[in-house]
């Protein structure tokens, strides 16, 4: 008889995709390298968030500021891979979200994005 366990893998590697196994390009060797970097680093943050919130530790932002630096850089290499700078990134970002949000911040508007708007913007 088969176990449970082994029908739920054997039913999750069914439906595996395997279009992403070709062998990566260096700059999506890169892209990669960049968002796992980003996904280790804000958990790091996100640690000593959690561990100040529940179990009363200091927070230390000598740490914090160093996790910061690490996105940064992760970030840096990122923006890099695909042939962008941070600069333009930057300013893109602030453009979209003056679509977003045109006088200031409001949950209205927070809630009902024009994300074609803010696409049109974002392709300028």
């Amino acid at each position: 008889m088969t176990h449970p366990a082994e029908t739920y893998v054997r039913d999750c590697l069914r439906t595996e995709s395997k279009v992403g196994m070709a062998v990566l390009s260096n700059q999506e060797t890169r892209l990669l390298h960049s968002i796992l970097g980003l996904c280790d680093e804000v958990g790091e943050l996100s640690k000593a968030l959690k561990a100040f919130l529940f179990y009363g530790k200091e927070l230390d932002y000598v740490n914090l500021k160093e996790e910061y630096g690490d996105v940064l850089w992760y970030t840096s290499l990122g923006i890099d891979s695909i042939q962008s700078t941070l600069d333009s990134v930057m300013k893109a970002n602030i453009e979209k979200l003056k679509v977003r949000y045109p006088e200031k911040f409001t949950k209205e508007d927070a809630l009902n994005r024009n994300i074609g708007e803010e696409r049109k913007e974002l392709e300028k």
